[in-house]
């Protein structure tokens, strides 16, 4: 009778122990730190880096996919989103970068503010010259990149410009594509 009181200790054990096996990079605690190297741009707001930090156990370095933090780029498929693509390229291809990584999300990719060699937030480059949209309902506090974006607007930089008819968030745009599929929206 006595191992009905040690059962759920030892199921949560189990579960705690376990849980992080073979996910050595997604261990990062929220707002930790990390050196690293972008070694691809997925698109506007996501990369890949290979960490700079020494592995204890001598293992070969990983890519972690990132996706960047309080940012929404246009999507390759929607208007402007090949040219945020190449813009992010330029900026962060190659670079050594240190990343605070804010959280993982649900795709298991660290969420981060991603700061560049020179000291300059990648995300308040990319605001500051109209590649991305400020994702104010997942950083509302991030006051400088509402800033950032503010002056692209004002100076009608990157999709803020006066050329693009119509301008969409991503995120409207992936809902509306996903509602396309799904036959509930009309072109």
């Amino acid at each position: 009778m006595n191992w009905l009181y040690f059962y759920p200790f030892w199921l949560l054990f189990l579960i705690f122990t376990t849980s992080n096996f073979g996910c050595r990079y997604l261990t990062h605690k929220k707002d930790s730190v990390l050196s690293a190297t972008v070694v691809r741009v997925a698109d506007g707001d996501t990369i890949e880096i290979v960490s700079n930090d020494v592995d204890a156990d001598n293992s070969p370095k990983k890519r972690i996919k990132v996706r960047l933090f309080g940012i929404d780029a246009p999507e390759i498929g929607q208007s402007f989103g090949k040219n945020s693509h190449n813009y992010a390229k330029k900026l962060l291809l190659g670079k050594k970068i240190t990343l605070n990584i804010k959280e993982t999300d649900q795709y298991g990719r660290f969420v981060a503010i991603v700061t560049l060699p020179n000291g300059q937030v990648a995300q308040e480059n990319l605001l500051g010259n109209g590649y991305a949209w400020w994702y104010k309902s997942y950083a509302p506090y991030e006051h400088n990149f509402a800033i950032a974006q503010a002056k692209a607007q004002k100076e009608n930089k990157g999709l803020w410009a006066k050329s693009d008819k119509k301008l969409m968030p991503p995120w409207q745009w992936r809902l509306n594509q996903r509602l396309l599929k799904e036959g509930r929206l009309d072109e």
